[in-house]
């Protein structure tokens, strides 16, 4: 690939600059390497203002997933679900779900901020139901498409 002296003159330079960072004050001993970086060490105070930070950061979090929850479970609002529930005489998409599901089980949701943020809007849980529940001690996945959210339309996330 290279030439003799090419790889030759490139060996001496990177030797040269081997050497001369690891020689010690130029007189030609090697050094040996520096061992790992020590941490300081964290006064008890610092430990316990970063322990605060922590839950205030983790509090901020709560509050803000609270928050989106709530957006997203109310589906399309308070006109959306009117007219679902008086006009149109029809049935929440997550009261079905908890019909059929065993009674008193947890329903783990998956992708309820799904359709956040997206180019056209936000659209809750991209329009649909996606959960994870017990039905006769079996779990199975369920999907629903909400109608209040934009009449039903099923939106990619992607």
């Amino acid at each position: 690939m290279f030439s003799s002296s090419a790889s030759a003159a490139l060996r001496k330079t990177l030797t040269s600059r081997c050497l001369s960072s690891a020689t010690s004050s130029g007189n030609g001993v090697r050094r040996r390497p520096a061992p790992f970086p020590q941490l300081e060490v964290v006064s008890p105070s610092a430990a316990n203002d970063a322990a605060a930070a922590s839950e205030s950061r983790a509090k901020a979090a709560n509050e803000a997933h609270e928050k989106l929850s709530a957006y997203c479970r109310a589906g399309g609002g308070k006109r959306g679900m009117e007219r679902h529930t008086v006009k149109n005489k029809k049935v929440f998409v997550r009261e079905r779900i908890r019909a059929i599901v065993d009674e008193g089980a947890e329903i783990f949701e998956l992708g309820l901020t799904a359709g956040l943020g997206l180019d056209y809007g936000n659209i809750p849980c991209a329009g649909g139901i996606t959960c994870i529940a017990p039905i006769n001690g079996v779990s199975v996945m369920i999907l629903g498409n909400d109608a209040t959210v934009k009449g039903g339309t099923r939106y990619t996330t992607v």
